[in-house]
């Protein structure tokens, strides 16, 4: 999402509390803030998993790790093996403060013995679970699952 996108979006989110205030005379503020908190957690989340993945296709390492989950990243683990060309967010499923994510990712392996070009680009999909702390999205990587998900939608 752009950074025009990004401020529309916050702005809506800020304004509708201030015009909830009607909707409490009408008994509407209950689903109508629940809505709101939803789709800023789902923002939130979405802006956090394009950052995160937007960090690794620049190969910027420190970058990606800021948003490991802080009692993981001392285990290490983001290795420069991997160069990511893309990414797509193919689902989301919000449950309070955890996130399970569905990202296709097209790569390619930069290690002897593997054609790390452009022309030998991999597409791959990787479930993630994103957790929410302090009310910021974290990646877990300790319980990453299918990483040979093959690309789901496409």
């Amino acid at each position: 999402m752009s950074r025009r996108g990004r401020r529309a979006l916050l702005i809506a989110i800020v304004a509708v509390p201030v015009l909830a205030g009607g909707f409490v005379a009408t008994g509407l503020a209950g689903p109508v803030l629940n809505r709101v908190d939803q789709a800023y957690a789902r923002w939130s989340l979405e802006s956090r998993i394009d950052d995160f993945w937007e960090a690794r296709q620049k190969g910027d390492i420190a970058a990606a790790a800021s948003f490991i989950l802080p009692s993981c990243q001392s285990r290490g683990g983001l290795g420069n093996a991997v160069r990511y060309w893309s990414h797509e967010i193919h689902e989301l499923k919000i449950q309070g403060d955890e996130a399970d994510v569905i990202v296709n990712l097209e790569f390619t392996v930069a290690l002897p013995g593997f054609d790390s070009g452009p022309g030998s680009k991999r597409k791959q999909g990787m479930r993630q679970k994103w957790v929410r702390s302090e009310g910021t999205w974290y990646w877990d990587p300790g319980t990453a699952e299918g990483q040979g998900l093959p690309p789901v939608g496409s």
